[in-house]
């Protein structure tokens, strides 16, 4: 049996799997190739041995024969159907692995995303973790179709293009990285980590497909494309400190540089440098090997919050900049259309940072005395950055609720001075009405004998009839201001003169 049919049968049991099915189902899922980066940790070295690995040879990578105790790290960008085929048929890895990384890119009422179909209970006894995320890009291209905008890779990854602010327009990517551990069998030294991640951001442009789609026959092909674009604020900083490197030996540029691009790059950058305190090349946990994803996936959340708060900003700028005007109800409508996505945003990123949270409390060695242990600092330093950012999301959620109201009081009192605008136009049309009315009428009366007609020796009287009848009607539809009150004042006496007699 296939792991494509072995992920089909299950898909009875666990209906979160449709998604995964339909991928493995899919030859459009290979259309890009895939990077893998194999690193190996030896017994008589302290760090890690760099080596890329062809697709080819990804079997014998990660299941070899004749080779016992490995130590080794997978990392593996943008997944295929064919690499699932492999890396699930190996080991019989849990569909929901794969599933939850997949993580569709658009809510579909037909099919439960894995994240949310499985409880707390399941994940505490997995094998593995997902994280998923967003990315900040400074698009500085033209933009069509962006409500249905996706990325061009083998896994569909949703662009959400903000408003623009200041001829700067920013744009949320979707990321997902995914970590899972196999260890040898008992009394085994082996281990094996795969690390799922996304294909690259790139410096200059970001290849999108277009939903716009293009039919020919019975075949639907999605348009590929590039907008230009740069990492917002130039990327997320770098959470490591400075090398001690003399700057006169090697000067300022010195090798390895950070690259911001790919999460396969950031990885194998921060492994170089050094290992997490929590990584043992023996016994590693879960937890160890996804120190420095959680942490790359903190600094891009961080970002995230920087350009939450500038369009939160620019709301506020705009609501106060706004002036009542009938003609600017629909600015208001998509300032409160834009309001109403970050909010519904800043849910989802809730759940996903409170997610990460859980899974590192969960994961966090208890002390066992009181002495100074690196690992335990790292693991409170990951619970506090978490916390912060838990913290930061809360504050920013809570401006948006409070704008919310306000913006759509606005937009309510802005629909009701149109209202009133249109009852106005109403009011006059009524006017040209009552004034025509009698004109029509005279017309019709005097029409009946041609002496009285236009040139005829009595036309005179038709002007005598109809204005005196249209200062009536008129009087009569619409009475100056002293008659009605004349006429309310009287009423009003001539009642408590009734309530008197009675």
């Amino acid at each position: 049996m296939s792991y494509r049919e072995f992920v089909h049968g299950q898909k009875h049991n666990n209906p979160c799997l449709a998604g995964l099915s339909n991928f493995l189902c899919d030859p459009d899922s290979e259309r890009r190739s895939c990077r893998i980066l194999r690193l190996d940790f030896s017994a008589d070295t302290e760090g890690a041995e760099f080596q890329h690995v062809e697709l080819e040879h990804l079997q014998e990578t990660i299941y070899p024969t004749g080779e016992e105790g490995r130590r080794r790290i997978l990392i593996i960008e943008d997944l295929r159907r064919d690499v699932i085929e492999i890396l699930g048929s190996a080991y019989r890895i849990d569909p929901i692995f794969f599933a939850s990384h997949l993580h569709a890119p658009f809510r579909q009422m037909d099919n439960q995303t894995p994240n949310l179909a499985c409880l707390p209970s399941r994940q505490r006894k997995q094998n593995f973790v997902n994280f998923h995320y967003h990315r900040t890009v400074e698009l500085k291209g033209d933009v069509e179709n962006e409500d249905r905008l996706t990325r061009d890779m083998n896994v569909d990854r949703k662009i959400a293009v903000l408003l623009p602010t200041e001829r700067t327009r920013i744009a949320l990517v979707q990321h997902a990285c995914s970590v899972i551990l196999f260890k040898d069998g008992e009394g085994g030294q082996g281990w094996l980590s795969i690390i799922l991640v996304d294909s690259p951001v790139m410096r200059e442009y970001l290849p999108v497909l277009y939903a716009n789609e293009m039919k020919s026959g019975h075949q639907v092909t999605r348009r590929a494309s590039r907008v230009d674009s740069g990492l917002f604020l130039n990327g997320y900083e770098d959470f490591l400190p400075p090398s001690n490197v003399p700057l006169h030996t090697k000067g300022a540029f010195w090798s390895p540089q950070l690259s911001r691009d790919s999460l396969l790059d950031g990885l194998r950058y921060y492994w170089e440098r050094e290992l997490p305190d929590q990584f043992d090349p023996l016994r590693p946990t879960l937890f160890a090997l996804s120190v420095y994803p959680l942490k790359i996936i903190a600094a891009e959340w961080n970002n995230y919050m920087a350009a939450m708060s500038y369009h939160i900003k620019r709301h506020e700028y705009a609501v106060e900049a706004f002036n009542q005007a009938v003609t600017e109800l629909d600015k208001l409508n998509v300032e409160l259309r834009s309001l109403q996505a970050w909010r519904r945003r800043s849910l989802a990123s809730q759940h996903k940072i409170a997610s990460v949270k859980n899974f590192v409390t969960l994961h966090t060695p208890q002390a066992a005395n009181s002495s100074y242990n690196p690992a335990l600092e790292e693991a409170a330093g990951l619970q506090e950055d978490y916390a912060y950012l838990a913290g930061t999301l809360d504050d920013l959620s809570r401006r948006l609720r409070n704008m919310l109201p306000f913006v759509t009081s606005l937009v309510q009192i802005s629909d009701s001075r149109r209202s009133l605008a249109e009852s106005a136009n109403v009011n006059r049309l009524t006017s040209l009405a009552i004034v025509f009315a009698p004109l029509s009428f005279t017309t019709g009366l005097f029409s009946m004998d041609t002496t009285n007609g236009p040139g005829g020796t009595h036309f005179w009287v038709f002007f005598a009839v109809a204005i005196p009848i249209t200062i009536v009607v008129f009087l009569l539809a619409r009475p100056p201001v002293w008659v009605v009150h004349w006429v309310s004042t009287r009423g009003r006496a001539s009642e408590r003169a009734f309530q008197l007699q009675v």
